[in-house]
């Protein structure tokens, strides 16, 4: 059996367990039965079993789907030791974001004697159609990123919008600022796999910046952008980040932060995306508030 199951498919599997009625889970979980269905199904072909069958009373569980049920009890026991409301149900909220906000989340958070919030995060998904669904889905509470198609169940927060800079290594051999086109042809590059969404309103200035960055000499392709921009501070490698990413690496890592060419000035927009079904929660929101401060700051 796959023990990877996540919270949400546990708890799935939980509620429809004491429920017995995939529609009263979605009446509980405040998403459509397609959704818990969803989760059910994600859950057997994890698992090899039916875990629920049908009866004239309702759905029941098998001795498996009673065996995850008390482990999401028991989990969700280890999260709220105290009782008190860490998130909305009382369980830790599921965040998916790059692997360098999540490090920079983290820090934050745990330089906060005052905060209490129980995050879990998640690795991001590959294309933004998966992003799409696994918020739809309630798999996960939010998503930061790169802005995603509207969608009627889904709400965006645009959480910053910043500049394109450069990011080197402190002591880097050959670059000193100002950073040039020289630099960035003469050395090596390292990009992220999943790519930034960079963005100007200038049709020119946007095809030039396309023709410079396919001329990049790319070194490393990392899938990971809390290892590409470690990798670039251990090395002479070259990348290009947005300026509110990286002024925050400054305190963590030994690399400096340049201002890009006139010719490679672009935009990052990022994007925070939540269900629509947490729009009155109070706990919620305050949280969204928090991290707004934080990446705006």
């Amino acid at each position: 059996m796959d023990n990877q199951l996540d919270m949400k498919v546990l708890r799935a599997i939980h509620i429809l367990s004491t429920s017995g009625s995939v529609t009263k889970a979605a009446e509980i979980l405040q998403v459509t039965p397609g959704a818990v269905s969803y989760l059910i199904n994600k859950a057997r072909k994890s698992t090899g079993s039916a875990l629920f069958f049908r009866t004239r009373s309702g759905m029941k569980p098998n001795t498996l789907a009673l065996e995850l049920s008390q482990r999401y009890q028991s989990i969700n026991q280890d999260y709220n030791v105290d009782g008190s409301a860490l998130s909305p149900g009382g369980r830790a909220i599921v965040l998916s974001t790059p692997s360098i906000l999540e490090l920079l989340l983290t820090i934050t958070l745990l330089n906060n004697e005052n905060e209490q919030t129980q995050l879990a995060f998640c690795r991001p998904s590959d294309t933004d159609s998966e992003r799409l669904s696994r918020l739809r889905n309630k798999e996960i509470d939010i998503d930061i990123g790169s802005r995603l198609s509207v969608d009627n169940s889904i709400i965006q927060l645009k959480l910053f919008s910043c500049d394109v800079g450069i990011l080197v290594r402190k002591g880097h051999t050959t670059i000193k600022p100002p950073f040039s086109l020289d630099d960035w042809h003469q050395n090596s590059h390292a990009i992220w796999s999943r790519g930034m969404h960079f963005i100007s309103d200038d049709i020119e200035q946007t095809q030039h910046f396309r023709a410079l960055f396919e001329k990049q000499d790319i070194a490393f392709v990392a899938s990971s952008s809390l290892n590409l921009i470690t990798l670039c501070a251990f090395s002479n490698l070259v990348i290009l980040v947005p300026t509110t990413i990286g002024k925050k690496t400054l305190n963590i890592l030994p690399v400096q932060l340049l201002d890009a060419p006139p010719e490679l000035q672009m935009r990052y927009e990022c994007y925070l995306h939540y269900h629509h079904s947490f729009s009155s929660d109070h706990y919620f929101q305050q949280l969204l508030i928090r991290l707004q401060t934080f990446l705006q700051s």
